[in-house]
């Protein structure tokens, strides 16, 4: 949404959220991202989501308060600066450079539903903050960032990484999550949303394996949108309490160094033998994994303007497991005999020949998707009775007892036809003689294909 400020003139700047607990050198840290959109108020919005390690917890928790630092954004790659501004009217939490953020929901996050033969069950939830900044209604959020910038960095940063992870040099549990999101002086004065990123990138992938992962974002603008892949940023460590110094005292742009032996990279993110790479139109990753482990990955988009102009830039980060996957994973598939023209009782024998590994729970749906017609059976084979004549989708559900699961699916037709055939042969005069035949067969269900065989000593003759 593009609404023009009419009372604020100002660079944008970027934020950056800086939060380190006192006390806070647990290893949970899975991922995260953070992003701003303007409300219809003409306030601006800003949302964080962290991924955190279920295990972590309680020993761990969420954060009541994730702190937001404030930078200057310059455009020419140099080192950021504080900006110089004091958000303390409106946030409990708050002061110059930087702001709090109050933990606002937890949700379970389930990721994919892939089948291995790793028992341990994975346990990721996501905490989201939330903060309105209301830039129409309050003076203290007038912004005068230094003119020798363009825009604002909105940044935030967490100890430490999820101690599991094999692709980085430096060890997670000394090393702290940096993300952030940019905002240029346009965005601000046009009150630029930035594009809508779904964030929910899978919890496991398979060794061996090819896989393409859509992370295509949608603009309402209709600005241009560029993918890429990036060495995520590192901040701090779980003895460097970076946030009782100030804002000023840490820095938002050291990027983490990837593990060296073996040798890992941005084309390479799940080691040796494997490959990583992202379209950078369409947002689509691709990725070969080689061998088990837990990897960290980085993503970043860019918007930008008719004019290729940059509006805005966010980043998000996470890890994916790969593991060994159940090569037999549940296959449905059954069969029938009847024959579908004559089938006087109306009732249907089925045969269950799915696969799975250990034992199967099948479930029948024999009009689908009418529920009512429904039959939970371990049965391999047994008879279904219908009420009437006609043509059903019967579907079958198994679950195997891994979780694994699959459908199949087929047209049953039921009919109880009867024919009456009869013709009638006329005789022309003449040499050479010719015999007229003409069917007046009829049959339950109207006659749509006929197929005579006539046999005059060894030669026969078929005609439809």
């Amino acid at each position: 949404m593009n609404r023009i400020i009419r009372h604020i003139t100002l660079v944008v700047s970027l934020i950056v959220a800086v939060l380190w607990s006192v006390d806070s050198n647990a290893t949970h840290i899975v991922g995260g991202e953070i992003f701003y959109k303007w409300n219809a108020d003409n306030d601006l919005e800003i949302y964080l989501e962290v991924l955190r390690d279920c295990n972590g917890l309680p020993t761990a928790p969420f954060d009541t308060v994730a702190w937001i630092s404030v930078f200057d954004r310059n455009p020419n790659g140099t080192s950021p600066k504080v900006t110089r501004f004091n958000f303390g009217r409106f946030l409990r939490y708050g002061g110059e450079g930087f702001f709090g953020m109050r933990l606002d929901t937890i949700i379970e996050y389930e990721g994919n539903d892939d089948c291995f033969d790793d028992s341990r069950d994975a346990c990721v939830t996501i905490g989201i903050y939330k903060v309105v900044l209301p830039f129409s209604s309050n003076s203290s959020f007038m912004l005068r960032p230094d003119p020798n910038y363009d825009g604002f960095i909105f940044a935030y940063g967490r100890c430490c990484r999820n101690a599991i992870l094999d692709n980085i040099q430096t060890r997670p549990t000394q090393t702290g999550m940096l993300i952030k999101a940019e905002m240029s002086e346009e965005a601000f004065n046009e009150m630029n949303d930035q594009p809508d990123w779904p964030f929910m990138p899978p919890l496991y992938l398979c060794q061996g394996q090819d896989t393409v992962l859509d992370f295509s974002a949608q603009d309402e603008e209709g600005n241009r949108i560029e993918y890429s892949l990036f060495t995520p940023f590192e901040i701090g460590d779980s003895t460097n309490q970076f946030f009782n110094q100030g804002p000023s005292r840490f820095q938002i742009n050291e990027p983490l160094s990837w593990r060296t032996v073996p040798s890992f990279g941005l084309d390479n993110l799940f080691g040796p033998g494997s490959s990583t790479s992202i379209d950078p139109v369409t947002g689509q990753l691709s990725i070969t994994t080689a061998f088990p482990g837990t990897f960290l990955i980085g993503l970043k988009i860019c918007e930008y303007d008719s004019d290729d102009n940059l509006i805005s830039c966010r980043t998000q980060e996470f890890q994916i497991t790969v593991r060994v996957c159940v090569e037999a994973q549940a296959d449905a598939e059954f069969e029938f005999d009847e024959d579908p023209c004559d089938n006087p009782t109306l009732e249907v024998t089925f045969r269950n020949i799915s696969t799975g590994l250990g034992g199967l729970t099948s479930t029948w749906f024999f009009d689908y998707p009418d529920s009512s017609k429904t039959l939970v059976s371990n049965d391999s084979v047994f008879t279904y009775k219908y009420d009437t004549t006609g043509e059903y989708k019967v579907l079958l559900h198994v679950v195997d007892s891994f979780g694994c699961e699959d459908t199949f699916s087929t047209i049953v037709p039921i009919y109880n036809s009867e024919f009456n055939f009869k013709y009638t042969a006329e005789e022309t005069c003449g040499s050479p003689a010719y015999v007229i035949l003409c069917d007046s067969s009829s049959g339950t269900y109207p006659i749509t294909y006929r197929r005579w065989r006539i046999e005059i000593g060894d030669r026969v003759y078929e005609d439809s």
